[in-house]
């Protein structure tokens, strides 16, 4: 009979932790697990190798083996037991929100189970390495605020959950990457108004603007209301309301080609053209969004400007709306499926977008 010269172990995935041994010839082995101090038996095989299942994730577990060898009168010889090895289970990934408001941006993230603490990473403006901005040594603390920041810039984030066992650091995968631009970020944490039931309108197409004021009637109130009844659940987000208000709107509404179309919603309000004759073109659109934008508290005007290339003259007429949140202005972009092109804008400021013009310059 042999002796086991070494015992090695490693998590390798959240709730399993694989062992392995060299081979000492032995009839079987006997793998042991310490509990509550003591090292206890969890299971026999005859292989040199065994995967220990049903494990907690970011847990510390420690086994030691020993090898039995049975003679032909069924006598059991064991080696001794092996050197202590231990193996961490992966941790859980955390999932990461981001808040943005003026000049400080809040992270909040779900709590590791086990973890020791968490490493705040950033990356400033879409590029460029990534800094460790935030080191938290409690595995409790769930939130950050970040105030080391600029409104006009975007600030990439991502967090890793660690801990410590025998002064060697174990992390978990990091998180996604949230972006204080992101729509969800900036729509869920804007600081809203009571409802508003009214904006401007902004005339852009000439070297000074022009306003005029949009007021939503009793009857654009109640198609709004009946709308976020049919579609809204309590459990969406500002966020979850206002894209599923946009992708409806960019899913399910016509696009008028021809002077019939025009004469269908004559006289109308951008409400009841989109949300119950469901026709327009790109003022109706954007108007019906920001209807909704004002119903629900943010701060908006619809911009009356133009698209394309100021430069080489090559642009045309366009709405779209303008959200005014946390001091900055986003585009809000309710493209026509199929027929005026398929994009759309959630909040994204001007420098990230292309083709807008106003007051004869692009943005």
């Amino acid at each position: 009979m042999g002796t086991i010269t070494k015992l090695y172990a490693r998590g390798i995935d959240t709730t399993t932790a694989k062992l392995s041994w060299t081979d000492a010839g032995c009839d079987e082995y006997i793998i042991y697990r310490l509990r509550n101090g003591k090292y206890v038996q969890i299971a026999t095989t005859k292989n040199t190798y065994y995967y220990d299942k049903s494990l907690v994730s970011f847990g510390a577990f420690y086994y030691k083996v020993k090898g039995v060898v049975y003679t032909k009168d069924g006598t059991a010889h064991t080696t001794k037991l092996t050197n202590t090895a231990y193996a961490i289970t992966k941790g859980v990934t955390p999932t990461l929100k981001l808040a943005t408001k003026r000049n400080a941006n809040t992270l909040t993230w779900s709590k590791v189970p086990r973890a020791g603490g968490y490493k705040i990473y950033r990356q400033d403006n879409w590029s460029g390495e990534w800094k460790l901005v935030k080191k938290i040594t409690n595995g409790t603390t769930v939130t950050f605020t970040d105030r080391t920041v600029s409104n006009d810039r975007n600030y990439g984030y991502k967090v890793v959950a660690y801990r410590i066992i025998k002064n060697k650091a174990y992390y978990t995968p990091y998180s996604e990457v949230r972006n204080s631009t992101e729509y969800v970020s900036v729509l869920n944490a804007a600081e809203l108004k009571n409802r508003i039931y009214e904006f401007k309108i902004e005339n852009v197409q000439s070297n000074k603007s022009t306003f005029t004021t949009c007021t939503l009637s009793q009857k654009d109130r109640e198609i709004l209301s009946k709308f976020a009844r049919e579609h809204f659940t309590s459990d969406m987000t500002r966020y979850d309301k206002l894209y599923t208000t946009l992708n409806w709107i960019n899913k399910n509404v016509d696009y008028i080609q021809d002077q019939s179309g025009w004469n269908k919603i004559a006289g109308m309000s951008y409400v009841e053209a989109i949300f119950v004759q469901k026709t327009g073109q790109c003022a109706q659109y954007n108007g019906a969004m920001a209807s909704m934008m004002s119903y629900m508290g943010y701060d908006v005007t619809l911009i009356h400007g133009w698209r394309g290339n100021w430069s080489n003259g090559n642009y045309w007429q366009h709405f779209w709306v303008e959200a005014h949140i946390g001091g900055i202005d986003y585009v809000v972009e309710t493209g026509n499926y199929g027929s005026s092109g398929n994009w759309m804008y959630m909040p994204t400021p001007y420098k990230y977008t292309s083709g807008y013009i106003k007051n004869c310059k692009n943005l």
